[in-house]
């Protein structure tokens, strides 16, 4: 039974974010800078921003004496490892998903020492195909090179956190959405599309999925790396808990945002690789983590419909 800590224990803490430029990334760290801890993060590229009271640092995955640079500087007591390549249709080099998500994975948890508090995201696809809500002591079977990639990655900081007995926490999110995410997935296209008066092409919906807005995964995260007594290699599904068809959610955003453009169900085929069913039973994170989703979906919807309006509007101008 895991023994409750409140996240002020990331107050004064040095936490490392790998991944920080992505969309999950970019909304934890101010998160992390509000609760109070000293943040460092890790980039590809150099990064433009004004200075401010994030601490960048350059490095690439696959140079396990960059990461190593890294990890000597920033001297952290907690790492996000966030990091990722293949979530969105347009990274598809299958050498590239082997180096970064498993061969990372293991540069980055090499180059921890034993102490140091790893939360990582894997992914909801891991499981496959499942009928009804996925638990997560069921087998798994990815069914796409991404999934899979992951997957390897999870089973190895598991593995090695159960041989070593490091903290280690796995987290698997399901639909992640919110302002700012990768143009190119469903929620933000469809919402920026119907703005700008698009006949959006769409598949005829009947997946079922579970949509969860940003601020409920990043609080999953932090809780991840606050909670005491949580076994070695834990892994927790993080989601609303509700199901909904894919149909049913698109039709909701049409009536939020309520735009010039029109849905077109079936204009777009199935993928090969299609998972029906993406829902997860959110109870051991409930139980262990005090995790509970706290946006409603029409709530998110609304908040992620303003954002990409003005958005929009900002892009025009």
């Amino acid at each position: 039974m895991a023994v409750p800590m409140t996240t002020s224990r990331l107050a004064g803490q040095r936490v490392l974010v790998t991944g920080a430029t992505g969309f999950i990334g970019g909304h934890l760290l101010p998160t992390l800078l509000d609760r109070g801890a000293e943040v460092h993060a890790m980039s590809t590229r150099p990064h433009t921003a004004a200075p401010g009271p994030v601490r960048w640092h350059r490095a690439d995955l696959r140079r396990p004496e960059e990461v190593a640079a890294v990890v000597h500087a920033a001297e952290p007591t907690v790492v996000f490892h966030l990091a990722a390549y293949g979530a969105s249709a347009d990274q598809r080099d299958t050498a590239l998903l082997t180096a970064v998500n498993v061969d990372g994975t293991r540069t980055v948890w090499e180059a921890l020492p034993p102490a140091t508090r790893f939360v990582m995201t894997g992914t909801c696809a891991e499981y496959g195909e499942v009928a009804g809500p996925a638990v997560e002591t069921r087998s798994c079977h990815p069914a796409s090179p991404y999934a899979a990639a992951k997957h390897a990655a999870v089973r190895l900081v598991v593995e090695g956190a159960c041989a070593e007995g490091r903290p280690a926490v796995i987290l698997r999110p399901y639909g992640p959405y919110g302002p700012a995410d990768h143009p190119s997935r469903v929620i933000p296209s469809t919402i920026a599309g119907l703005l700008r008066g698009d006949e959006v092409a769409v598949t005829g919906g009947q997946q079922r999925r579970d949509f969860s807005y940003v601020t409920d995964h990043v609080e999953a995260l932090v809780l991840a790396a606050t909670r005491e007594g949580l076994a070695p290699g834990a892994i927790y599904n993080i989601g609303s808990g509700v199901a909904i068809t894919l149909r049913d959610a698109l039709e909701q955003v049409a009536a939020i945002v309520d735009g010039p453009g029109r849905l077109a169900f079936g204009a777009r085929p199935y993928r090969d690789d299609e998972i029906w069913e993406m829902v997860p039973d959110v109870s051991a994170a409930a139980r262990d983590l005090g995790f509970g989703a706290r946006v409603s979906f029409e709530d998110g919807l609304r908040r992620t419909a303003a954002w990409t309006r003005a958005h929009l509007a900002g892009a025009r101008a």
